[in-house]
């Protein structure tokens, strides 16, 4: 394999903060189709990706399996329990405010926080967002708020994307999606003290997917179905410096997969997720604490594997304080498993971790965490069987070569199915009113069972039979130089542990930034030029094992606002690479595409 060598320069000015954290400033000056464009910045998510709108998307956060980190929305779980994966497509990125991926969080295993975001309703305020794209895509989201009475604000948020399969230039491929999504939200403030939110929404999405998998000779293509439908009832009550919150919330996820030739059902997956919280926050002089209690009950079946049942009961607690010269916080996490998914026994999953910020001068810090979890491979891994064909879950190397899944073939308890995973992180931040800079060195290491094949066949190898590893640098800036402009960089690498000096894989995303307003503040202008490096590295997919890239990308974007109404005219991919995330599977040439937002207060 090519060598390639890392070199990391850092430029300490008084500026900085974490690099983990996407705010919304960031998110809707960036350009996106979906939410993965927003969760692949986020250092250590490698989204597979086969280049069209609407194919499944699965992460595999520092190449490792997917369940090792879980997603919550405003503090929910939000990954489906059955089988630990997170359906981005069926989430409206405009709802979001923040996207942040926590070592910390209040789950057992490291997690990628959603947070909402609400509109303002100091008038009635609507939102529209519509993007038209060269390859046959686009999307229209919306989004309304307003006072209905001095106590009750409504909002409502929605969007419809079409893609019509342009992109696709294999012969005889063709691939199409839909998605819908429709949610609305109720705020009642009962006193000064106390308030309760409902919350009710659907998505699906409706998609024919472009992969191609061989069954005797002949090759299929999945007509993909993926709905999610949920609510969330809660209750705050502040008194003081003491904050309450109560919550319900029951979610119902269906996935389906059908052969286009006949109509034929080749896989389908239901569950239902039923989830109740309480948690109190205090803060005081120099520090807060915080607790939760969490339960969970949850029912899902997969084709003729059968159904099952799990059960969870959590509990998670955290305090931060700061002393003279450093700040400190740690965190534990319990939840204990139980019924038919965990085969009659009983399991605990942990995660308990620590972290440190130290001041070294006036808006310079150094700061370090670390994190060890316990958790269990989710309950589809070790009984579902089905045939890969059709089914592209690339959550392992193993499946690309395999065309049948068979579950564990081993007849131990749950127990062994256990995964250990300890997050190390160091570094500096640098912070000042306008700006900030953190350079971080993160190792991640992993224990679990382990995908295997025989002859055609995958299966999931009870015992800690697996190993794997992520150590490397990681880089956040966002820093003005002069004139209204500035450099904004997200970067990561990981590196060969027995050479520090040599990458692995590498990913940048670096914008020069320029934004100003003219006659006098009716204008403002805002455009950028990008660079995005995805490094060299070693991949596999069901067409062919191979190292691809590097892949050097230029965008660019401009657009101008006047009286709350933006045109926006952009391009993706100037120099037309031809590049991949999975081999076979080309991500598109050079894309232009315009867009409007438009925010009308009433």
């Amino acid at each position: 394999m090519k060598r390639s060598t890392i070199i990391v320069i850092a430029i300490l000015v008084p500026y900085l903060l974490s690099g983990q954290t996407l705010t919304r400033t960031e998110m809707s000056t960036m350009s996106y189709e979906d939410l993965a464009d927003w969760l692949r910045r986020l250092n250590g998510t490698y989204l597979m990706d086969y280049g069209v709108a609407g194919a499944p998307i699965v992460n595999r956060p520092w190449g490792m399996n997917p369940w090792i980190v879980g997603t919550q929305r405003d503090g929910i779980p939000w990954s489906r329990v059955s089988d630990g994966l997170y359906e981005s497509n069926l989430d409206t990125p405009e709802e979001f405010a923040t996207i942040r991926l926590s070592t910390l969080g209040e789950g057992t295993t490291p997690t990628i926080e959603l947070t909402t975001r609400r509109l303002a309703t100091d008038s009635a305020t609507t939102e529209f967002r519509l993007r038209e794209g060269y390859y046959g895509f686009g999307r229209l989201d919306f989004a309304h708020g307003q006072e209905l009475s001095p106590r009750i604000i409504g909002e409502v948020r929605g969007r419809l994307f079409w893609y019509d399969g342009m992109r696709s230039q294999a012969e005889n491929r063709y691939s199409e999606a839909r998605f819908y999504n429709l949610a609305g939200r109720l705020s009642y403030q009962i006193s000064n003290k106390m308030s309760g939110e409902l919350e009710y929404g659907g998505q699906n999405v409706d998609s024919r997917s472009p992969v191609v998998l061989l069954e005797n000779s002949f090759a299929r293509w999945p007509e993909i179905y993926t709905e999610r439908e949920f609510g969330t009832a809660s209750l705050k009550y502040r008194l003081g410096s003491i904050g309450i919150r109560f919550g319900l919330h029951a979610r119902q996820d269906r996935e389906q997969r059908t052969d286009p030739a006949n109509g034929h059902r080749i896989f389908s997956l239901r569950e239902q997720f039923h989830y109740g919280f309480a948690e109190g926050r205090v803060s005081f002089r120099n520090g807060e604490a915080s607790t939760r209690v969490a339960a969970e009950s949850s029912e899902f079946g997969f084709d003729d594997s059968g159904h099952f049942d799990q059960h969870a009961a959590g509990f998670a607690a955290a305090a931060r304080r700061t002393f003279r010269f450093i700040e400190l916080s740690a965190h534990a996490n319990v939840k204990s498993l139980s019924g038919s998914s965990q085969a009659g026994s009983s399991k605990v999953e942990s995660l308990l971790g620590m972290s440190a910020r130290a001041p070294v001068t006036s808006g310079v810090s150094l700061f370090g965490e670390g994190a060890t979890a316990k958790s269990t491979a989710p309950a589809f891994w070790r009984y579902a069987s089905f045939s890969i064909v059709n089914r592209p879950l690339l959550v392992d190397p193993e499946f690309a070569t395999g065309r049948y899944y068979s579950g564990a073939i081993s007849n131990e308890n749950s127990g062994e199915f256990s995964i250990e995973t300890d997050i190390w992180t160091a570094g500096v931040n640098v912070k000042s009113a306008h700006s900030s800079l953190s350079l971080g060195w993160k190792v991640v290491d992993n224990l679990g069972p382990r995908f295997v094949s025989i002859n055609d066949t995958v299966f999931l190898q009870s015992g800690h039979s697996q190993s794997g590893k992520w150590t490397g640098p990681e880089l956040y800036c966002d820093l003005p130089i002069v004139l209204g402009m500035k450099v904004h960089s997200l970067s990561s690498a990981q590196v060969d542990n027995s050479d520090l000096t040599r990458a692995i894989q590498t990913r940048t995303f670096t914008r020069l930034v320029y934004q100003n307003k003219f006659f006098k503040s009716r204008l403002g202008i805002l455009a950028y030029a990008a660079h995005e490096l995805i490094g060299r590295h070693r991949t596999v997919s069901e067409v062919e094992s191979k190292v691809v890239g590097p892949a050097n990308l230029l965008h660019f974007r401009i657009e101008g606002t006047i009286e709350g109404v933006t045109l926006i005219w952009g391009a993706e991919n100037l120099t037309a690479q031809h590049y991949e995330y999975l081999p076979g599977y080309m991500m598109i040439r050079k894309e232009e595409y315009f867009g409007l937002k438009w925010t009308l207060k009433l």
